[in-house]
């Protein structure tokens, strides 16, 4: 899983430190999953919750599919699963907003 890291295409560089703060759990990503609303299309999402401040890594989910993931600080994140498709999700009430 890579944290903190950060989205530079056509991005200040300032933004470059507050992204490192950005490194949710093991649990917060269950809870975000579990939780997240899902859609095969990312609609308005991509448009309006983008954030520079991104986390990645490989998911299973409990039905066996799995594939890799990209989630921003928004709440914003997608899986390309291992059939090439891709899913959206958006989930606001993150925990790693509290911290």
């Amino acid at each position: 899983m890579e944290t903190g890291a950060w989205d530079s295409d056509n991005r200040a560089e300032y933004e470059k430190e507050g992204c490192k703060t950005f490194n949710p759990t093991k649990e917060q990503l269950i809870q975000y999953f579990s939780q997240a609303q899902e859609s095969s299309s990312s609609g308005n999402w991509i448009n309006e919750y983008y954030s520079p401040c991104i986390a990645s890594g490989k998911v299973t989910f409990k039905d066996g599919d799995s594939g890799a993931w990209r989630i921003h600080s928004s709440g914003l994140g997608w899986v390309d699963f291992i059939n090439k498709t891709r899913r959206y999700f958006y989930f606001t009430d993150n925990d790693w907003e509290k911290e």
